[in-house]
């Protein structure tokens, strides 16, 4: 058992959600070193899980940029190539329409291309609408404010959420500095014990 000369946490500055530890530490002495070793590692891992479902839950600038371009450059690369399908598509037609070379005086076919054409879909695709790269630009601007109004809806509805976990983030993060403080108290005092 260690001497008595070990520190003792102060119950009436400690946090209140430390009160527990104090007790425990109070009460076992001579585990005082590993149940703060404990506490220390249960707290940062509680304190990674609040700040990560904080960060799903509300939004930081950078990422919420990074996300409204991301998907902006996506959305208009899609428009783009799905309008360059429907070129393609529009091509095909044309191609299968000017198969058949036909000789007036003979009228008899003299090529028939349409056995090299390959039979797709492209006769569907030659239904989208044509458009180029301002209006793909104006289905990117669509897409970006769509998903920062949808975010900003899920944002004020999970207000209070995010408010509490930024509180709980907080005073994690204070029960973590004393709980790290009280650990070097402890080992700096058993290291003086030991000598």
């Amino acid at each position: 058992m260690p001497p008595k000369s070990l520190p003792k946490p102060n119950i009436q500055t400690c946090p209140p959600g430390l009160l527990a530890i104090v007790d425990l530490i109070s009460r076992v002495p001579a585990r005082a070193s590993d149940l703060l070793e404990y506490e220390v590692i249960r707290r940062k891992r509680e304190l990674i899980r609040t700040q990560e479902a904080r960060a799903l839950l509300s939004w930081h600038p950078w990422e919420t940029m990074r996300l409204l371009v991301l998907s902006g450059a996506v959305a208009f690369f899609l428009a783009w190539f799905f309008s360059a399908i429907a070129e393609l598509g529009r091509f095909y037609n044309s191609i299968v329409s000017a198969t058949h070379i036909q000789v007036p005086f003979i009228d008899q076919r003299l090529i028939d291309l349409l056995g090299l054409v390959p039979k797709s879909s492209f006769r569907l695709f030659s239904s989208i609408p044509d458009f180029g790269a301002l209006e793909a630009f104006y289905v990117a601007l669509g897409v970006m404010a769509l998903l920062a109004f949808t975010k900003l809806v899920f944002i004020s509805i999970h207000w209070k959420k995010i408010k509490l976990l930024g509180d709980a983030e907080r005073e994690l993060g204070e029960e973590l500095k004393e709980l790290e403080r009280w650990k070097e108290d402890f080992s700096a005092a058993k290291m003086k014990t030991q000598a």
